[in-house]
């Protein structure tokens, strides 16, 4: 096999010549390396967005719109317990409370959003893009938090159902007191509810009819309440 040996530059403009043609050829390999990973980033982005939307659109969006549905029926349910309790301790009238309607249980889940932090996606999404997608999944961990509160407070109400025409004070009062904090349960998270759903709305996530009644027609509890309130 013939070799050939490579020309010594016989001029300092033939050695620039032959420098300029090494340096381009490694502009464009540094430049088409560039493009490539731009390309495989640009696809990964896409493919977490897609993720995330569909996360909010068929999971913790719908079960924010049934809870917000929801909320009216909770909250004038315990009014009702609370109405009734006040009735027995200052007109002594005999307790009757209607069996009790535990609000349905959901988790929050930022499962999606949790990939994309990890697979350092999120950096590689201009910055106002990556805050936009990152805002209603920060109230999830909240969401979490004052639904397990909400549980808790429900299993101290448990009592109301085997509660006696006439309590004593202290079932009374522990009661009234467990009413005030499912109250507050609710409220907050009804609030969480509608911000999660406003929140989303920046990064273009906007639930159909069939998203938004999705949980809310499932779901057993407060039948009455399936008509979806405005958010």
């Amino acid at each position: 096999m013939e070799i050939h040996k490579p020309k010594a530059a016989h001029s300092w403009r033939e050695f620039l010549t032959e420098i300029g043609t090494i340096i381009c050829g490694i502009l464009i390999a540094l430049g088409l390396e560039q493009a490539v990973e731009a390309f495989h980033w640009a696809e990964r982005v896409k493919d977490a967005e897609v993720d995330m939307r569909s996360e909010l659109t068929t999971d913790d969006g719908p079960q924010a719109y049934a809870r917000i549905a929801q909320s009216r029926c909770i909250a004038a349910q315990l009014e009702e317990i609370r109405a009734a309790l006040l009735s027995e301790r200052d007109q002594h009238v005999a307790l009757h409370i209607k069996p009790l309607t535990t609000p349905t249980f959901w988790t929050w889940d930022k499962n999606a959003y949790g990939q994309a932090m990890a697979s350092a996606v999120m950096i590689h999404m201009p910055v106002e893009r990556a805050y936009h997608w990152s805002a209603p999944y920060s109230l999830e961990d909240a969401l979490n938090a004052a639904s397990n509160k909400e549980a808790g407070d429900y299993g101290d109400l448990a009592d109301v159902a085997s509660a006696p025409a006439h309590p004593s004070d202290v079932l009374r009062e522990r009661l009234l007191t467990a009413i005030s904090r499912a109250s507050a349960d609710n409220l907050l998270i009804t609030n969480l509810s509608k911000r999660l759903i406003e929140l989303a709305k920046f990064p273009g996530v906007e639930l159909n009819e069939h998203q938004k009644r999705q949980d809310l027609e499932e779901d057993q509890n407060f039948p009455k309440c399936r008509a979806l309130s405005n958010t």
